[in-house]
């Protein structure tokens, strides 16, 4: 194959549909499934709530086949959404990490 690889390997770079939430605010969103949460946080930290430091990321994806009770998994913020499973139609949340401490205490 000839040409520049970098053109290559982004025409075959899938864009997923997916809503990111934080607690400022949600936005659907076309994104190449080789970007990152991380990636997503920086380019949406405005609208989204999340400053560019750390947040607690997590996947939900509603019931599929093979998957009836659909899932709600942490992500870590460095894997490509591929690689998280992140598909069409699915939510992806950003929280800060002082939140989600206080959502894990007991009595919650």
């Amino acid at each position: 194959m000839t040409g520049d690889p970098r053109k290559a390997r982004a025409a075959g770079t899938r864009v997923v549909l997916v809503t990111a939430s934080g607690p400022g605010g949600q936005v659907d969103v076309g994104v190449r499934s080789d970007a990152t949460p991380a990636d997503l946080a920086s380019s949406l930290a405005s609208v989204l709530g999340v400053g560019t430091g750390p947040a607690i990321v997590e996947h939900h994806a509603p019931p599929r086949p093979g998957t009836p009770m659909g899932i709600r998994v942490p992500m870590d913020a460095y894997t490509s959404l591929a690689d998280s499973g992140v598909a069409d139609g699915d939510l992806i949340t950003f929280r800060p990490p002082g939140e989600a401490a206080a959502a894990l205490r007991p009595g919650r």
